[in-house]
């Protein structure tokens, strides 16, 4: 009876644990985008209203968050529209004030430099929780491109 007992607390813990950690991927419904002109080296701008990522692309999109270490510093940003799946590995810089974000440095498959900012929660929040019942958004920065994303 006492083997049973400590089989059963384990394998609660075990699912109590897997439950907690388990990952998720998440619908992204919207984006707005923007380059950089290869002639003048200045940044284009951003389109005045989001653009339905399933509407335009015919495809739909998801991310997916998973912490990568022990403090909750280090992230694997997964996304998937389609076919297509690239994913970045993020590490928390700081949490600026001014302007509402989480501020996280990087770096794509390709070791190329990565700049995100998320606004509305932080990567630890959404990687064991999901969407909040908010908006989130969340801009990313590499190379000649940047990207906004958002789950309303």
């Amino acid at each position: 009876m006492k083997h049973f007992n400590l089989i059963l607390i384990i394998t609660f813990f075990f699912v109590l644990i897997n439950n907690t950690y388990a990952q998720e991927s998440m619908k992204i419904t919207s984006y707005m985008e923007q380059e950089k002109n290869e002639y003048t080296e200045e940044w284009e701008g951003w389109s005045d209203e989001w653009t339905d990522l399933e509407e335009e692309l015919g495809e739909k999109g998801s991310v997916k968050f998973t912490v990568l270490d022990n403090e909750s510093t280090e992230f694997l940003v997964e996304f998937l529209v389609g076919d297509s799946y690239f994913s970045l590995t993020v590490f928390y810089t700081e949490y600026d004030r001014d302007n509402g974000w989480f501020v996280y440095d990087g770096y794509d498959e390709d070791e190329d430099a990565v700049k995100m900012w998320v606004e509305g929660a932080n990567l630890t929040s959404l990687a064991m929780n999901g969407w909040p019942d908010k908006i989130v958004t969340i801009y990313f920065w590499w190379n000649e491109d940047a990207m906004v994303f958002r789950n309303i």
